[in-house]
C-alpha cells in the first residue's frame, strides 16, 4: 500500500559500509537542508497461487522492498556527492562525476510533521536512482517555487530483514534527535518482537 507524507521536515542519509548476516554498519549521517517537503513510499510484492486438483489452495505474498520519491526545494552538492557516489573538490567547490562512480546503499531518514504530531522514518537500505528532475511547485498564494525530485528504490538487509522502520505520533524532540544523531538511533535491538494484536494471543 503506497504512503504518502507531506510536510516539510528533515531528511538525512547515511551510507551503508558493511551488511552481512553478522552485523549492519553506516557511515556519518550527511543531513540535508530543512526543505523536504513531501515523500511517497510504495511498497511492491510478489503473489502468486498453490493449485491442486484444478483448484486453489493457498495464495502467498512476500514483500520485495519498495521504490520512492521525495521532493526537496533543493540539492546542495554535499549531499549529491554522498548520494550518487560522486566526488566533491573541497579546494574549488566543483563537485566531479566520473564513469567509473558507484551510487552507493545508504540508510534514508526522514521527519514529516504534522500539526502537533511528527512521524520518523527510516529506509535502512535504499539507493537513489539517476540524476534528481527539477520541476516546479505552485503554493497556496499562487508563487512558483523550483522544486528537486530524488527517486529511487529500498529493499531488505541481510543482516536481519528489515526494510523499513515507522514511527509515529513523535512529540519528543529528544526522540527526533536521537532518530537523526546515527543511523541505528531510535531503532530496536535485533531481533525484533512480532506485534501481536489485543485478543489474539494466548
Amino acid at each position: 500500500m503506497k504512503a504518502s507524507y507531506d510536510g516539510i521536515g528533515q531528511l538525512a542519509i547515511a551510507p551503508v559500509k558493511t551488511d552481512s548476516a553478522e552485523t549492519i554498519e553506516y557511515d556519518t549521517v550527511t543531513k540535508f537542508p530543512k526543505s523536504h517537503i513531501s515523500i511517497t513510499i510504495t511498497p511492491t510484492s510478489n503473489s502468486g497461487q498453490q493449485w491442486a486438483e484444478n483448484q486453489s489452495i493457498n495464495n502467498w505474498a512476500s514483500k520485495t522492498g519498495g521504490t520512492f520519491s521525495i521532493v526537496v526545494a533543493y540539492l546542495r552538492t554535499e549531499e549529491k556527492a554522498v548520494a550518487y557516489g560522486e566526488t566533491l573538490d573541497t579546494a574549488t567547490g566543483v563537485l566531479v562525476s566520473n564513469k567509473d562512480d558507484v551510487i552507493p546503499d545508504v540508510m534514508l531518514i526522514t521527519l514529516l510533521r504534522s500539526n502537533d504530531t511528527n512521524t520518523l522514518i527510516k529506509l535502512p537500505k535504499a539507493k537513489l536512482s539517476g540524476a534528481p528532475i527539477t520541476g516546479t511547485t505552485e503554493t497556496e498564494g499562487g508563487k512558483t517555487l523550483s522544486t528537486v525530485t530524488i527517486s529511487g528504490t529500498y529493499g531488505a538487509t541481510i543482516y536481519d530483514g528489515n526494510d523499513k522502520y515507522e514511527k509515529q505520533g513523535v512529540t519528543q524532540e529528544s526522540d527526533i534527535t536521537a532518530w537523526f544523531d546515527t543511523a541505528k538511533g531510535g531503532l530496536p535491538e535485533k531481533p525484533t518482537t512480532p506485534y501481536t494484536p489485543p485478543g489474539t494471543g494466548d
